[in-house]
């Protein structure tokens, strides 16, 4: 199957098969930003420690950040960092080599 594209003008290309450009850019903004606070927060230069942690603890702290943006709590941007917490548990499950730290 030929999932090539060619253009008007010849020009011709692989079909992505994904829609970057949906992707809103405030979103992924305000979680560039969440890592980079954790990262310093918890001494982790490199910024894969949350590759360390099982994804039942990312979803029990993303439910925890979601209850308490439901509570109307704003000590922090807690849908934000639901978001993070969320990517973080997706990211482990399709990870095509399970992190080893050793």
């Amino acid at each position: 199957m030929n999932h090539d594209i060619e253009e008007t003008n010849g020009g011709r290309h692989t079909k992505l098969g994904m829609r970057y450009d949906l992707v809103a850019p405030e979103a992924e903004r305000i979680k560039a930003q969440i890592l980079h606070e954790g990262a310093i927060k918890h001494n982790d230069p490199t910024g894969d420690n949350w590759r360390r942690i099982p994804i039942h603890l990312h979803l029990n702290h993303a439910l925890a950040h979601i209850y308490d943006y439901l509570r109307h709590d704003q000590t922090e941007d807690h849908l934000g960092h639901a978001y993070c917490r969320l990517m973080f548990a997706v990211a482990l499950e399709h990870a095509i080599d399970k992190y080893d730290p050793t």
